[in-house]
């Protein structure tokens, strides 16, 4: 189904983001890990190419709230592989209470969270 498509996880090197890239390699596309977290991001790139077997995994780095970090990561794109066929948007920004428990998350947290988009 998805035979050489180009597809751009945000947020692919956390949990929910490298299934993404397991999902997209086993339909036989291109999975683009875009991370903000670059360590990690070509960890997991390494990682996953060798445990299923693919050259098919590409690393970016890309903070989400940043334009100019996304225009870097378009023009990489477009350069390397001329497209983007489909886009996972995985990612959202964390602010410094970032991972409190449901039932502690004050109004402007959220509110925060939201402004940073």
């Amino acid at each position: 189904m998805l035979k050489n498509r180009v597809v751009v996880i945000t947020g692919g090197a956390g949990l929910i983001g490298q299934e993404f890239v397991k999902a997209i390699i086993e339909e036989n596309g291109i999975a683009i890990i875009a991370d903000i977290n670059k360590e990690l991001g070509k960890e997991v790139k390494e990682t996953l190419s060798k445990e299923l077997k693919t050259k098919n995994i590409d690393f970016v780095q890309l903070d989400i709230t940043s334009k100019e970090s996304l225009n870097k990561c378009i023009e990489y794109l477009d350069s390397k592989y001329r497209r983007i066929d489909a886009l996972v948007n995985n990612a959202y920004p964390r602010n410094k209470n970032y991972a409190r428990h449901f039932f502690d998350v004050e109004y402007e947290d959220f509110v925060e969270t939201w402004r940073l988009f």
